[in-house]
């Protein structure tokens, strides 16, 4: 018999015991990732207090992607309209509306949210326009929420927008 012990990347690991049959041994585990990202998942194998086998690998957990389209403007003009693009993929498939929120980095006038928008296989979309009225760096963060609950930020994304000589 011999004891696999791991680490998942996040939270407390585990171990288990397995029976070795024809120089083998094997286990299944589970794991249910908290939040999307890049993980490494640590396995060792003892025999008694001998440590046989230790290997990690490394997991990339999807979740929402979110993008803004343009991604990014340099040497943008002085009231011109701006139209800019947010795409959410790879919702939840029980989030059947989502909110998109953003700020253009102007102040007050430059922040706002598209209202309910249903999912269609998984995606979402809204846009919105922005004339900036001053030369500088300003930076477009835009998230996606579940509507049914607002805290529920889905995916966040951000642009920088130069306008003038910035």
């Amino acid at each position: 018999e011999v004891r696999f012990e791991w680490t998942p990347g996040f939270g407390a690991g585990g171990s288990s015991n397995a029976p070795v049959s024809g120089g083998e041994a094997a286990i299944e585990i589970e794991l249910s990732y908290p939040t999307p990202g890049l993980y490494e998942i640590t396995a060792s194998v003892y025999d008694g207090r001998i440590k046989l086998v230790n290997d990690s690998l490394k997991v990339r957990i999807a979740g929402t992607t979110l993008r803004i389209d343009p991604p990014g403007l340099t040497n943008a003009q002085l009231l011109v309209d701006y139209t800019f693009s947010f795409v959410a993929d790879d919702i939840p498939t029980e989030t059947s509306n989502v909110k998109f929120t953003w700020s253009f980095g102007v102040g007050r006038s430059g922040a706002g949210d598209s209202g309910i928008v249903p999912t269609s296989d998984g995606r979402a979309s809204a846009e919105a326009s922005q004339i900036y009225t001053a030369d500088g760096a300003f930076g477009l963060v835009v998230d996606v929420r579940d509507a049914a609950a607002a805290d529920a930020v889905l995916a966040q994304s951000s642009a920088t927008v130069f306008v003038g000589g910035a």
